[in-house]
């Protein structure tokens, strides 16, 4: 039960960074010379409106159904006093869905941040998590 806490805890952690307005860089056109950087929040509809770039919001999303999932499955178990409610294979596939969406916003958008570099942490921490209560 306290590695299902520990991820409650980190994605909640992504959840509050990728609701702040640093986590998605996008890059506007400028006739005057460099293109200007701009930074959105991961549920903003700019990155995908303007530049396609579906990877944080399928992130954002993801990590939402996490969360609740978890917490459900955290309620379960109290109410039932054992480890009977296993969301395994769910949490684990839509892990690795954040995982692979956010670097593939790092390496077809280029949309590298600090504030993505942490979510990627926190959702590798979380899948580690996932993995070690799998083998318990």
């Amino acid at each position: 039960m306290e590695k299902r806490i520990i991820q409650i805890g980190l994605i909640a952690v992504a959840i509050t960074l990728m609701v702040q307005p640093y986590g998605v860089p996008t890059f506007w056109a400028n006739p005057e010379g460099p293109p200007t950087i701009i930074y959105y929040s991961f549920f903003s509809d700019v990155p995908y409106s303007a530049t396609l770039n579906y990877s944080p919001l399928v992130t954002a999303l993801l990590s939402i159904l996490v969360i609740i999932r978890l917490i459900v499955s955290l309620i379960i178990n109290v109410v039932k006093g054992r480890d009977s409610d296993n969301p395994g294979i769910l949490i684990s596939i839509c892990l690795y869905i954040c995982i692979l969406a956010t670097l593939a916003s790092w390496l077809f958008f280029s949309a590298f941040s600090i504030i993505s570099a942490i979510v990627l942490a926190t959702h590798i921490g979380a899948q580690i998590c996932q993995l070690m209560y799998k083998r318990d």
